[in-house]
């Protein structure tokens, strides 16, 4: 599901556009078909002006000979909109059409000034009539158009612009690759964007953003700048924060209950970079009586770690040209 999509199926590279650090997931297809990691890839911006950081980043590409390379990429924005729709079974154009005045409610400005793509869930009898149920996706179109902008002006050849829980669930899929009917959340808590979802397979159902606990929040709530050195009175605050976010699961969990019915969640996985924030798994775990442990992608070529919970939403995207 991509706001854009200007590619056949072909190899490209995923690129995680982080406000800490970029990732890149370099794959390929074997002899023998499998998927195949050919190189990974952090660039973590330095601490400059806005301008300036960015013209580094062109050099870095330039570099590495990234510029020009067909990309994949995401986009997460507060305008962005990820719901639950049923409506009548009925052809595309019409579905579409529907599908828009269904979203109008949720959108901020005229539905016309918006990207609106949907993923369908299931197709289900309500007396003799048929209905379908979908997840649909809306961002404002300025939002994608600026991103391609800003992307080419770096260089860059962008053909895929996702968002981040559509790359991050097809990652979720290809690494741990839950059973039909085992559905589990994942909770990724980057520099300055946090989101939880609820994934059954390939199939993202649910998708909530936690607005003030992005890794840059929890720090200036714990008036802390790395969570591996903090003063134990520090530490304290970051527990009560832990608290706060597992509070915020489990509303997001009740809430996700109250639109599906009653489903067991049987895992939470963590990534991003607040994933391996000191006990805070272990904490989960014990606050929600649910499985909690960071996400490891590379696990799947039997790498070692290496941080590789940074890599989830680029290893989606990279994904894409084999979906």
């Amino acid at each position: 599901m991509s706001f854009l999509s200007r590619f056949s199926k072909r190899e490209v590279v995923g690129m995680d556009l982080g406000e800490a650090s970029v990732k890149f997931v370099f794959l390929h297809k074997g002899e023998d078909g499998s998927i195949r990691l050919k190189r990974k890839l952090c660039y973590r911006h330095p601490i400059l002006p806005e301008a300036k950081k960015w013209e580094a980043f062109k050099i870095f590409l330039r570099q590495e000979k990234l510029d020009h390379i067909a990309m994949a990429t995401n986009v997460e924005h507060s305008s962005l909109r990820i719901r639950k729709v049923d409506l009548p079974k009925m052809d595309a154009k019409d579905l579409r059409d529907a599908l828009a005045w269904k979203m109008r409610e949720f959108l901020e400005g005229p539905v016309e000034g918006h990207v609106i793509r949907y993923s369908p869930l299931e197709e289900y009898a309500a007396g003799e009539a048929k209905k379908v149920s979908l997840i649909a996706f809306a961002i404002q179109r300025k939002v994608v158009e600026d991103r391609v902008d800003f992307l080419k002006k770096l260089g860059l050849r962008p053909l895929v612009v996702e968002p981040t829980a559509v790359s991050t669930t097809a990652a979720l899929q290809f690494v741990a690759r839950p059973e039909e009917g085992k559905l589990c959340a994942l909770l990724d808590l980057g520099q300055a964007k946090t989101r939880l979802i609820v994934v059954n397979r390939n199939k993202l159902l649910f998708s909530r953003p936690f607005p003030n606990f992005s890794l840059s929040d929890i720090f200036r709530l714990c008036k802390i700048e790395s969570p591996t050195d903090a003063p134990e009175q520090n530490k304290i605050l970051l527990y009560e924060v832990y608290t706060q976010i597992a509070v915020e699961i489990q509303r997001s969990l009740d809430n996700f209950s109250l639109l599906f019915g009653n489903h067991h969640i049987n895992n939470l996985y963590l990534c991003g970079g607040g994933a391996e924030l000191p006990q805070f798994a272990q904490h989960l775990t014990n606050s929600l009586g649910l499985k909690s442990e960071i996400i490891n992608p590379l696990s799947h070529w039997k790498l070692p770690p290496e941080q590789g919970h940074l890599y989830m939403a680029a290893l989606g995207l990279a994904l894409y040209a084999y979906g």
